[in-house]
């Protein structure tokens, strides 16, 4: 059953097929970053769990990939009742992400030690996740982009009543 969102103002609006909205889901950092020992993180490559992408299905854990000390990228886990999206699905996203890498602007490694300080906007593009909705903002898929492509959930901004059964 998708879920219900509340509306906010759109991050971006282009013309697709039809005019199409996008919005950026919240980011919930975790607590846990404040105690962190970050000089362990200054030899290799790493992955460090930084908080929660809200929206669509469900909380879906955003992990920074530390490379000698540096946040050089993210990965958000999926959710299971996530989807690939199709292959007409997938062109209109790889534009929505072209747009919102363009409004926000070309991701800088920061040093895990000041991951607190990025934006969530910054950080949200760079993970790739976002939003988007029809024109009549009443079926929006939240959707994150991962090595194998997009994958998507399906959620509403009303509760959808399924008909009786006569």
């Amino acid at each position: 059953m998708p879920k219900t969102q509340p509306r906010s103002k759109p991050f971006l609006t282009f013309k697709h097929t039809v005019d199409m909205q996008v919005y950026l889901p919240e980011f919930e950092p975790l607590d846990s970053l404040k105690f962190l020992d970050y000089r362990r993180f200054e030899k290799g490559t790493h992955k460090v769990e930084v908080g929660f992408v809200l929206g669509g299905c469900c909380r879906k854990l955003v992990r920074a990939i530390v490379t000698k000390g540096m946040v050089t990228a993210f990965e958000v886990e999926r959710c299971k009742e996530s989807k690939p999206a199709s292959p007409g699905m997938t062109a209109m996203l790889k534009e929505a992400r072209q747009r919102i890498l363009a409004k926000a602007g070309k991701w800088q490694p920061v040093p895990l030690a000041d991951i607190a300080k990025v934006s969530a906007i910054d950080l949200l593009a760079e993970a790739g996740c976002f939003t988007v909705c029809d024109e009549s903002v009443i079926f929006c898929y939240t959707c994150c982009i991962d090595l194998y492509g997009f994958h998507c959930t399906l959620w509403t901004t009303f509760p959808i009543v399924p008909p009786r059964n006569r």
